[in-house]
């Protein structure tokens, strides 16, 4: 994924399969940052990892457990659109009458 991060202008982000969160500059692939992010002996969370182009991602860390993560730039902290939604909020359906 392609972003720009404060102070280090625009790198990629990938996850390897050893378990790394690791940020690259564009274009030069220089080495930023490398974050032990999973257990490299859990394959599941490598497996189910999926991100979206605004820097939200998802994994299972357990077969009932759905862990999210979201790598935004300090101003989008103000903006409702960056903050991560698993699901939308509804109104309840009415209970069954009695009779």
């Amino acid at each position: 994924q392609v972003l720009e991060l404060e102070g280090w202008g625009v790198c990629i982000a990938c996850v390897s399969i050893m378990g790394y969160l690791s940020f690259y500059s564009l274009p030069q692939l220089k080495p930023l940052l490398n974050v032990p992010w999973f257990d490299a002996k859990d394959s599941r969370s490598l497996r189910t990892f999926t991100s979206s182009p605004n820097g939200h991602s998802m994994y299972l860390c357990s077969p009932t457990e759905l862990q999210a993560m979201s790598l935004v730039n300090r101003n989008d902290l103000l903006l409702p659109e960056s903050l991560p939604m698993v699901f939308t909020m509804r109104e309840p359906p009415e209970p069954p009458r009695k009779g």
